[in-house]
């Protein structure tokens, strides 16, 4: 199988594995049931969150490069709010500044080329008071375990789309001009090399979002 095939056919399939499990599912009822209003959840995938948002959202955009995914979320049982669903790029994103009070990110910041710019990106796009949500895997904190990480992440980056196992999640957010509110880390078993970050992050007061 060539690599087109291989990146339409398999890795969507590994993707759903992965990050349709019940060990992420109690993370993802937890982080994505209280939000409301607008919500925009960047590399939405296959649709696997879907489920797990509840009725005070009040429109829900899912975002995704990969138009494979996007038909798979398409097929999920809809949801009880207004669904769209776009083909798009983060950082170059097809949204009015400011149009949503929540963006969700569920283990899309170890695959994107410039992080650093797909948060400003978002930043840009909160409304005031908004905030943004993540679920991701990075770096532990453990120096042998992290060396592991750095050791294989140019494996997961050719098998897994780019993945990245050895980002530093924190603080790529708050280099992004966020501040961190709540932060939940753990080793996510039975991996033995993902750290788990969970957490809410707001837009800083000094941080000004740049212009469109």
């Amino acid at each position: 199988m060539g690599s087109g095939g291989y990146d339409t056919t398999v890795l969507p399939r590994l993707s759903r594995f992965a990050l349709g499990g019940r060990i992420l599912a109690s993370h993802r009822a937890s982080l994505l049931s209280p939000l409301r209003g607008r919500v925009l959840e960047v590399g939405i995938g296959s649709g696997t969150s879907l489920r797990y948002y509840s009725t005070g959202v009040r429109h829900l955009v899912g975002l995704d490069v990969s138009a494979v995914a996007l038909r798979h979320a398409r097929r999920q049982r809809q949801p009880p709010f207004p669904l769209a669903l776009v083909r798009g790029n983060i950082e170059h994103p097809p949204f009015h500044d400011h149009s949503f009070d929540f963006v969700v990110t569920t283990w899309v910041l170890c695959l994107l080329p410039d992080p650093g710019l797909a948060l400003s990106c978002m930043r840009r796009l909160l409304a005031p008071g908004g905030k943004l949500v993540f679920l991701e895997h990075g770096r532990t904190h453990s120096r042998l375990v992290g060396a592991l990480q750095s050791l294989l992440t140019p494996v997961t980056y050719r098998v897994c789309g780019g993945c990245h196992l050895d980002r530093r999640i924190d603080r790529l957010i708050t280099g992004a001009g966020f501040r961190i509110e709540s932060l939940h880390t753990q080793p996510l078993e039975p991996s033995g090399v993902l750290t788990l970050y969970e957490g809410v992050a707001a837009p800083r007061a000094d941080s000004v979002p740049p212009s469109a």
